[in-house]
């Protein structure tokens, strides 16, 4: 892969695409088509599905996967056309936004997704706090917050901190990570590292919770309050109709009566249904946090190379990056916006439900675990 060539007293010719800048401009464009198309279904089928409009993960999944619509639409055509010319072939006002763009909606989706392995963390270790304390609101107010702060750090270079601009040998504009070292050094500790780090070890422990819940029988799994009541009473009722293995029963009791022991069994019987409702909750849940993990480890694995190249851009320059790698690396991350949604549909139960509506099909459609 070639840039723009120099001759020996530093000019320049004119720049003809190899081979391998062509195969890369049809891996960006099948990648953007694709992400187009898996995140408009994502978004059709959140509005269109009122459970999942009432959940939080949905919700969160949702933003994400508007984030990766918008860089496949705002974004990639960029990275195609400085692809096939060498360089950014736009005006220096574009390079500005696109690099806003770039940065901005970057910094969502590592806070959309630290966002969500704190939810699930909450949902796994505090079910009971979750139920009673994370409402829809508080998602929201999130995302809102999310916003705010990956808006604040993107508007910096145009208050005189940093600056947005094209180095040569990329393929996008972005910030000058060589140029404004403060600033962008500040911008990756606060808004990737930071985020990214917390999040890895709270998916860690979410991980490792749900393997254990997996193994362990429903009772000792953490119930909610409604469970934890009804046990209670069902304790107390036994407690009334038997002592030290005793019967109590007389006639002139009136829990001794038949019906009252018909309210014992029919007791038990509504705790067993509410068992089953609560091992079928909890098997969604796990599902659920087994997708999101997932979208977590892919995105780790498609940005780690780019981060790599950031750290190392930052530190020693980017002349130091060779120019494959920062192609590649470019690439890796567009990649990840297209994963996503092949991962709910696979893995996530309320969105791999509403693909299936949408798409008008049923197990032959979409292969996943409903």
């Amino acid at each position: 892969m070639e840039g723009l060539e120099e001759n020996g007293n530093g000019t320049t010719h004119e720049f003809t695409p190899s081979a391998g800048i062509y195969v890369l401009a049809v891996v960006v464009v099948l990648t953007a088509v694709v992400s187009v198309l898996g995140n408009l279904l994502v978004q059709v089928a959140f509005w269109r599905t009122k459970s999942l409009k009432g959940s939080s993960p949905g919700t969160l999944v949702m933003v994400l996967a508007l984030v990766d619509f918008c860089m496949a639409t705002l974004v990639m055509p960029f990275v195609i056309t400085t692809a096939l010319h060498g360089e950014w072939s736009q005006s220096h006002g574009l390079c500005v936004a696109s690099g806003f763009l770039n940065t901005f909606l970057t910094a969502i989706q590592f806070g959309v997704l630290f966002s969500i392995s704190l939810n699930r963390f909450t949902a796994v270790s505090f079910p009971h706090r979750y139920q009673l304390k994370w409402k829809t609101t508080t998602t929201y107010v999130m995302i809102l917050l999310v916003v705010a702060h990956s808006l604040l750090w993107s508007i910096m270079p145009f208050l005189g901190w940093g600056g947005y601009d094209y180095i040569q040998g990329t393929l996008f504009c972005n910030i000058n990570w060589s140029e404004h070292k403060a600033h962008s050094t500040s911008l990756f500790v606060f808004c990737y590292i930071i985020p990214a780090v917390i999040a890895a070890l709270l998916y860690i422990t979410v991980y490792v919770k749900v393997r254990k819940m997996g193994q362990s029988p429903i009772a000792q799994l953490r119930m909610g309050s409604q469970v934890d009541l009804r046990i209670g009473q069902i304790e107390r009722d036994d407690n009334s109709f038997y002592s030290d293995g005793h019967s109590k029963i007389s006639t002139n009791d009136p829990s001794s009566s038949p019906g009252n022991k018909g309210n014992i069994y029919s007791s038990r019987g509504s705790m067993n249904t509410i068992n089953r409702n609560f091992r079928r909750h909890r098997s969604r849940e796990s599902r659920v946090t087994t997708s999101l993990l997932l979208v977590a480890a892919a995105f780790a694995i498609f940005w780690l190379p780019r981060g790599l190249v950031n750290f190392s851009a930052v530190v020693s320059g980017r002349d130091s990056v060779p120019k494959a790698i920062e192609y590649l690396s470019s690439v890796f991350i567009f990649m990840s916006s297209f994963v996503n949604p092949i991962i709910y549909a696979l893995f996530h139960y309320e969105y791999n439900k509403a693909f299936r509506q949408i798409l008008g099909c049923k197990k032959k459609c979409i292969v996943g675990k409903t």
